[in-house]
């Protein structure tokens, strides 16, 4: 799955069903450090994507997201496994969330 569709997939229907379900799951909060603030909803795996099952998707703040994929792009194989190691910055930006057809520089 290319860059493109994965972001389309993330603003697809499907995605928020399953981001909703494991949000509720989570009880709202970080499953790492309990906040309940800018919570996200990260793939533990790809293996799955677009058809994740519960425990292929973990509920994160901002902070312990933006930690873990940090951890994740310091791996040489998992930059060259996805085609870029700073994939996650384009997730940070709310602008694109509210409009996924923004180019992102």
């Amino acid at each position: 799955m290319s860059t493109h569709e994965y972001q389309a997939y993330l603003s697809s229907r499907d995605w928020w069903q399953q981001r909703k379900h494991a949000l509720r799951r989570a009880g709202y909060r970080c499953e790492r450090c309990s906040s309940r603030e800018a919570l996200e909803v990260h793939h533990k795996n790809y293996w799955n994507l677009g058809d994740e099952e519960p425990e292929d998707l973990e509920v994160l703040c901002s902070t312990c997201h933006r930690n873990q994929h940090l951890a994740c792009n310091r791996m040489p194989r998992v930059r060259e496994a996805f085609g870029q190691g700073r994939l996650f910055d384009r997730w940070v930006d709310p602008d694109l969330l509210m409009n996924p057809k923004k180019e992102v520089a």
